[in-house]
């Protein structure tokens, strides 16, 4: 256990660049980018497991706190926003990080 989480953890991450107006998840377009493109977008994992991604998301299952997902190949001149979404799989508590 790592301060108060037990493994495995659930995630979702939502990726966007950011806008000057309005919400930049809800405007990203697939002209941006699209992560599920492994050649653009490569992802280095350790200890985790059904990494799944599609459009502007990753999901996957962190097993343990040794875990690490990173994944690159984002415009280096823009800022890149996350949102996070994840659930300890013991005890189905949801917890979303806005």
């Amino acid at each position: 256990m790592v301060d108060g989480f037990r493994f495995p953890i659930d995630c979702k991450v939502f990726l966007a660049y950011a806008t000057a107006v309005g919400d930049a998840f809800k405007l990203w377009d697939a002209a941006d980018f699209w992560v599920a493109d492994e050649k653009t977008h490569s992802r280095s994992c350790i200890d985790v497991s059904d990494v799944k991604a599609d459009l502007n998301f990753v999901s996957f299952r962190l097993n343990s706190e040794i875990s690490r997902i990173s994944i690159s190949g984002f415009d280096p001149k823009r800022r890149l926003e996350v949102k996070v979404r994840y659930q300890e799989v013991s005890d189905g508590a949801d917890i979303e990080d806005n």
